[in-house]
């Protein structure tokens, strides 16, 4: 193993080659402001569908106000997009608004797991020894 800035410089250069693409109309549009970082949840709209290409995983998640309509053109467009040059072993995810998965979740910069958890019930409380 080689001394730990090599691992920043490593993880630094496969953040930027993070592309997020907007369903619009009937199209995939890059992200131009989003290209290259460390997604954020703030990106998350109820109404958008949004492609998320990590490289080895492309994901497909819309929002929950979104059409089936919608829902099938990103797909079938984000299908093409996986097909270029991954290896079979690629991920390719559809994910809905609220049951996003561990993996997703973990390319976020941001996500907190607190929005989505239900408060903890009496039980589930720690008993204070006496």
């Amino acid at each position: 193993a080689g001394p730990p800035e090599e691992d920043e410089h490593f993880e630094n250069g496969i953040v930027e080659t993070n592309c997020i693409f907007r369903l619009l109309d009937d199209k995939l549009v890059p992200d131009d402001d989003e290209w290259g970082k460390v997604p954020h949840s703030g990106l998350l709209d109820s109404k958008e569908v949004l492609v998320f290409d990590f490289g080895s995983e492309v994901y497909v998640w819309h929002g929950k106000e979104v059409t089936l309509a919608q829902r099938k053109v990103a797909f079938q467009l984000a299908k093409h997009l996986k097909g270029h040059g991954r290896p079979d072993w690629a991920i390719f995810g559809r994910l809905t608004e609220h049951n996003e998965t561990i993996l997703f979740k973990e390319k976020f910069l941001d996500w907190s797991e607190a929005k989505t958890q239900a408060p903890k019930t009496s039980e589930e409380q720690p008993v204070e020894q006496k």
